[in-house]
């Protein structure tokens, strides 16, 4: 005779699964606190392994696409008053002023 929650389905297993893999609980403490038989789920846990070591891999095609490189980083100038944050793209007139006016404020 099958028991009752035999009898819940696959899709209350399914649920019931995801909820243990979420909980962090052992599979004893999960079924003790859900009140379910620790051996029906220990199966229903096996039961989905086996059905997705069984189910074939599929190959996909990829495409190679060519490395980025990343992003030059900038410079971080940091003084006693402040810090001035250079982007790697800079133009060095326009630092070059910068610098000359935190030299004369220093």
């Amino acid at each position: 005779m099958a028991t009752q929650a035999l009898r819940r389905g696959e899709e209350f297993w399914r649920a019931a699964l995801n909820r243990h893999s979420a909980s962090g609980l052992t599979l004893r403490a999960f079924a003790d606190r859900e009140g379910i038989s620790v051996n029906t789920l220990a199966y229903w846990k096996y039961t989905r392994q086996r059905r997705l070591r069984s189910t074939p891999l599929s190959l996909v095609p990829v495409r190679v696409v060519e490395d980025v490189p990343a992003p030059p980083r900038g410079i971080v100038i940091e003084l006693a008053g402040g810090r001035v944050l250079v982007p790697a793209d800079f133009d060095a007139e326009h630092l070059a002023r910068v610098l000359d006016v935190l030299r004369r404020s220093c």
